[in-house]
């Protein structure tokens, strides 16, 4: 060993696994931990950002609360990152000082033989919004304007020069992070994986990468197979075989002889007891015996320093038991009552945790975050942490997190930083694909380490394994609230999971007008209770339906057939059987032909989601009416996208588009693309007109071209308020301005199938409020009209005003005005007199319903709203007298003025005049 930091040249150690799962993390805390015992000085490095958990295999040794505290390798780049940006003279070398390791690596907590020590360099303060800016980070720039080489040279050289050696525990996969690790850092790279045929092509691709593009590194590539299942020799044989064939040559610098030799000895074999818990085989295994982690573990060091370290530490027996008893947790009483808090992203793996519970016998309160606490009991609280949680349970305070005054409980599905307020001893983790080490794991926690479940099958699959198959659209990173509706969602979907046995199956049908998020929920559903099912299939109901049935049967194993659509009812038979995959879920989007579609979907044990804008789809599944955002979600959506809005322009956006989430979303990005004030909006929102037409415009193109007088009826309800009485849209007036499209429509049948089809194709809604006719009306969203008006010409957009004011007079109550029993028919004419604009309306009708409000203002006593209405009128009436037109037609204008000078009282006119 070198003695003194500037005679130190260490060797830098990158752990690499093309897939998650294969005990890579475990592999570098033990080798750290046989190095440092060798008296070597060891910096053990979490380049793992997104799951950092090499701490968990030291927790004994490290203080957690300044482990929490203490930056890592995200805070090492992000502040070099924030640096370059800087604009000021620098010395040559100036990106060292931000290289300089010492000040983040913390050291273990125990004293090693002949001078020895193991630091730990985490990932870095776990805050979900650091790693994810971290992975956006554009790279190349980073590298080539940046000096972000230069950087990584310099970490580099830091870490040789302090440490002896430098074990990276790697993120997975192919990215620019892992190249980091994989490429630009190592002396020798652990190449690690499993036997399974994806991670050995995984580990042949990466070497085959390090050797060719990165010859000029010469870096030493060790490949180790992992989690080897010596029960299984057969098995075990043929992965090894295939493995040395695809990793040829590998190690390098070793003859033909030494390299099988190296491959009979250097494996990891999979050991059961290792699941339950994070503990350290170096001190958990008793040392010289065969076939255990530690021979393992020490044979791959031999190997990492060239034979430089062989055999094992000497460590007292009993100080070796005791070391090891410090990573066991050691159980509470039996719990039998268990508080279940979550937040809402964590809902299917909250669903997994309630049914071991439930499956053990526990009674579960289930408590999403957001939720009211149930009243004081006797449940232990459970809290599922995962990385949508992990950054605000790190800010509670012991006191808040004991409610009931005892310890609470934590069940990690994710492999995040340990959160201070839950004691290690009252923790399990979940993560990882073994479902029986996971449920045995909570089962121990709970106190019902002995007890057997029903049945090797749960009801509710385990998520920690991904769907086998999963196909959907990409997931909306701005997707925005919508909590309830998805909860509603899924509670239909597993209540009427009985109902499988039924021809329906278990169906839910999420229906809505265009561009209120259909499809945005039933993706966000896809994603977020994915790792319920074990196949996921998404269908766009507007393309070739068959088609895509046809290219599912390939993942079912379902042999083609002589046609496609013999080949889609296969693949449907084969989901109806449970073939293959017994959790699955198929989606149908934009399913609006019922008839065509409702032969095409699945029954069996598996869940279908439809969404439409089709009410009718009420008669084959189970209905989910999807509805306008609430103001807090508008309010939200649009603080995502503007994060410096103020309250009230939020609040007066939001309002003007009447919470449509299509509009809103729309705004949002309007406005962040323009940097624009959101004021613009307020006083032109037709500037988001075009860019929400392609919402409706298929289902508006379908109805003009199919029924007319439907699209005629629109077009007339798009110059009215938004929520129109159901007599206007069922009068003879109306009739009579639709009959110009189709004379059919004079029959009063004729227009409730007019109605029918708007309706189908979710463009306006019937609000039946009561029995009586008149609580019953049509609504319609102010942005579509104002769609379907922006589609008009001007002309053709006078002539449905005109349309519209005939038809408010004629629907006028047989009354008189001054009778305050036909006040309620009244004032349901008046907003659409102002929204259609009838103040401009020459017709004579139109004149004197406008003095009948005149009237009913008065009579009100609303002498402020009367005056603007008569000023208003006054001008306009008068203005129009300088238009040429029949001489009858002016004495008719003339004496309509006259009566309104009378009622209004305010304007003093010679009676002779005009």
């Amino acid at each position: 060993m070198h003695h003194g930091a500037e005679a130190r040249r260490g060797e830098i150690v990158t752990f690499y696994s093309f897939k998650g799962g294969t005990g890579r993390t475990m592999a570098v805390a033990n080798v750290a931990w046989l190095l440092g015992a060798a008296g070597k000085r060891v910096l053990a490095a979490d380049w793992d950002l997104e799951s950092p958990g090499l701490h968990r295999f030291f927790h004994p040794f490290l203080d957690v609360s300044r482990l929490s505290a203490t930056g890592g390798v995200i805070d090492l780049i992000r502040e070099f990152d924030h640096a370059t940006t800087a604009d000021e003279p620098r010395e040559p070398s100036w990106y060292a000082h931000y290289a300089q390791i010492e000040r983040y690596a913390l050291p273990l907590n125990w004293t090693f033989a002949r001078g020895g020590s193991v630091h730990l360099l985490s990932a870095g303060r776990q805050n979900r919004d650091y790693a994810t800016q971290l992975g956006d980070l554009n790279w190349e720039e980073f590298y080539e304007r940046r000096h972000g080489g230069r950087f990584f040279d310099a970490l580099r050289e830091d870490m040789r020069r302090h440490y002896d050696y430098v074990l990276i525990d790697s993120r997975t996969g192919l990215s620019e992070l892992a190249d980091i690790c994989t490429a630009h850092l190592p002396d020798t790279l652990v190449n690690c994986f499993t036997f399974a045929e994806q991670a050995i092509n995984g580990a042949a691709v990466l070497a085959r990468e390090i050797t060719t593009r990165y010859r000029n590194r010469a870096i030493r590539i060790l490949p180790v197979p992992m989690h080897v299942d010596t029960t299984q020799p057969a098995q075990a044989q043929a992965g090894r075989t295939v493995a040395m064939r695809r990793l040829a040559g590998l190690p390098a610098d070793m003859t033909e002889a030494q390299r099988r030799r190296y491959w009979a000895a250097v494996e990891v074999p999979y050991q059961p007891a290792y699941a339950f818990e994070e503990i350290l085989a170096a001190v958990a295994d008793p040392p010289g015996l065969p076939g255990t982690l530690l021979a393992a573990y020490q044979e791959l060091v031999t190997h990492v320093t060239r034979g430089a370290v062989t055999g094992t530490p000497f460590m007292d027996e009993g100080l070796r038991r005791r070391t090891a008893a410090r990573f066991v947790r050691t159980p509470d009483p039996a719990v039998t009552e268990v508080i279940l808090h979550y937040d809402t992203a964590d809902a299917v793996w909250a669903e997994w945790v309630a049914a071991i519970c439930r499956g053990a016998g526990l009674t579960v309160a289930d408590l999403p975050s957001g939720s009211q606490p149930p009243a004081r009991g006797h449940g232990r609280r459970l809290t599922v942490v995962s990385a949508a949680n992990a950054a605000a349970l790190s800010r509670l305070t012991r006191d808040e997190r004991a409610p009931d005054g005892s310890p609470p409980m934590a069940v990690y599905v994710a492999d995040v930083a340990a959160v201070p307020a839950f004691d290690a001893s009252h923790s399990v983790r979940v993560t990882g694909g073994d479902v029986v080490a996971a449920s045995t794991g909570l089962l121990t926690l709970l106190g019902h380490a002995g007890t057997v479940l029903d049945g090797p099958d749960l009801p509710v699959r385990f998520p920690g394994v991904a769907p086998m198959v999963f196909r959907a659209p990409p997931r909306n990173p701005r997707f925005t609230g919508r909590d309830d509706e998805l909860r509603r969602l899924r509670a239909r979907l597993r209540d009427r999971d009985d109902a499988a046995l039924l021809p329906a199956g278990t169906r839910v049908a999420v229906q809505g007008m265009g561009g209120i998020g259909k499809t945005e929920l039933a993706a966000e559903y896809a994603h977020r209770y994915a790792a319920a099912y074990d196949l996921v299939w998404w269908i766009d109901a507007t393309a070739d339906v068959t088609g895509q049935l046809t290219t599912l049967a390939q993942h079912l194993a379902v042999a083609a057939r002589g046609s496609p659509a013999a080949t889609a009812r296969a693949a449907l038979a084969a989901l109806d059987r449970g073939r293959m995959y017994r959790h699955w879920l198929i989606v149908i989007d934009g399913a609006d032909d019922i008839d065509t579609l409702v032969g095409l979907l699945p029954r069996g044990a598996g869940h279908v989601v439809v969404t439409s804008r089709n009410p009718g789809w009420a008669e084959h599944a189970d209905l989910l009416e999807v509805g306008l955002f609430d103001r807090v979600e508008s309010i939200a959506h649009l603080r995502r996208r503007l994060p410096t809005i103020r309250d009230s322009e939020a609040v007066q956006l939001a309002a003007s588009l009447a919470d449509l989430p299509v509009a809103v979303a729309a705004a949002g990005t309007w406005l962040a693309d323009t940097g624009r004030p959101p004021a613009d909006l307020l006083v032109e929102p037709g500037r988001l007109g075009p860019g929400l037409q392609v919402t409706w415009d298929a289902s508006l193109h379908l109805l003009r071209e199919q029924t007319p007088a439907a699209y005629r009826l629109l077009e007339i309800c798009a110059v009215l308020a938004p929520e129109i009485p159901l007599p206007i849209v069922y009068s003879d007036a109306l009739a009579g301005a639709l009959a110009e499209v189709d004379p059919a429509v004079t029959d009063r049948w004729m227009r409730g199938k007019l109605l029918q089809a708007v309706n189908r194709l979710a463009l306006l809604r019937l609000d039946v409020r009561s029995q009586d006719a008149d609580g019953a009306r049509v609504l319609m969203h102010p942005v579509l009209q104002r769609v379907i008006r922006s589609r008009m010409s001007d002309t053709d957009l006078a002539s449905i005003r005109h349309h519209a004011h005939l038809v408010l007079a004629a629907t006028r109550p047989g009354a008189e005005v001054d009778d305050p029993r036909s006040w309620p028919a009244y004032g349901a004419l008046w907003p659409h007199l102002d929204a259609s604009g009838a103040a401009e309306c020459s017709d004579h009708s139109v004149r004197q319903l406008l003095l009948h409000r005149l009237r009913y203002l008065r009579l009100r006593g609303d002498t402020g709203e009367s005056r603007t209405l008569g000023r208003r009128l006054d001008e306009v009436w008068t203005r129009a007298l300088d238009t040429p037109a029949d001489p009858a037609v002016h004495d008719a204008l003339r004496r309509q003025l006259r009566h309104l000078r009378d009622h209004t009282g305010a304007f003093q006119h010679d009676p002779n005049a005009r």
